[in-house]
């Protein structure tokens, strides 16, 4: 950074302020998942498809979103973009498996590891956050 003139000031971001807005969104990802009925529905219906897509809409999205909020804060809205160099590697191949789906078998029991690994990442976030 090329300030020669002293015009770029630094500011330390309130830590208050954004703790409460991690706590908001949060909450809001975990009233996302919480349609995780939706995905048991069209499973037993039998219908890979509509299973998939919310899989994909109601646990995957904000699974990536709370993984992103522990390990790279500043980039939690950044989805898969660079991801695999923003994950620990344990983390990651984790987080792959879970993309691998390919029976309805597969996303039942896919479906299950993803909602339990969203809701142990929340649980450390909501521990983390000192000012909920």
């Amino acid at each position: 950074l090329f300030d020669r003139g002293g015009v770029v000031k630094f500011s330390k971001p309130d830590e208050r302020l954004a703790s409460i807005q991690r706590t908001a969104r949060l909450r809001e990802l975990a009233d996302t998942v919480s349609q995780y009925s939706r995905i048991e529905k069209y499973i037993k219906r039998k219908n890979f498809l509509e299973a998939f897509g919310y899989y994909h809409k109601w646990l995957l999205t904000p699974l990536i979103e709370v993984l992103r909020m522990r390990y790279t804060p500043l980039h939690a809205d950044y989805y898969i973009v660079h991801i695999s160099r923003h994950l620990p590697v344990d983390v990651l191949r984790k987080l792959e498996g879970l993309f691998q789906v390919s029976s309805l078998a597969d996303l039942e029991t896919k479906s299950r590891e993803a909602l339990a690994f969203f809701e142990e990442t929340a649980a450390f976030l909501y521990q983390a956050t000192p000012y909920i």
